[in-house]
């Protein structure tokens, strides 16, 4: 989080990371100055991973997204809703999406830098 942090655009920010419990490795959580959160396998329910009281369960609005315009449908929905419940997107492994996702910016606006290439 902190190496991708320092490239992303000014305002842009990783406001916390999302695992499913079978992925989750406690030490992933070491100095990312970051929440992290877990959907746990069970029941689907998310806990805040970080709580100094354990695996807490929070109420989550959650949105799925297969594409981009999904992706910024979603968005837009969440920002919209009046609400104190935490908001999260779930999305595939597509580096694109995230890169998207992260940065605000769309497909043909991202650039890869000499050191990201390939990445």
């Amino acid at each position: 989080v902190d190496e991708a942090g320092t490239q992303l655009p000014t305002g842009a920010k990783v406001e916390g990371v999302l695992f499913h419990e079978t992925r989750y490795d406690r030490n992933d959580a070491i100095g990312a100055n970051v929440p992290f959160f877990v959907q746990m396998a069970s029941d689907g329910e998310i806990c805040d991973a970080t709580s100094r009281e354990g695996m807490q369960p929070m109420e989550v609005e959650m949105k799925e997204a297969e594409s981009i315009d999904e992706l910024r449908a979603a968005q837009l929905e969440l920002q919209e809703l009046k609400t104190e419940k935490m908001r999260a997107i779930v999305l595939p492994a597509n580096p694109m999406m995230w890169a998207t996702a992260i940065t605000g910016l769309m497909p043909d606006q991202l650039e890869a830098l000499e050191g990201n290439k390939g990445a």
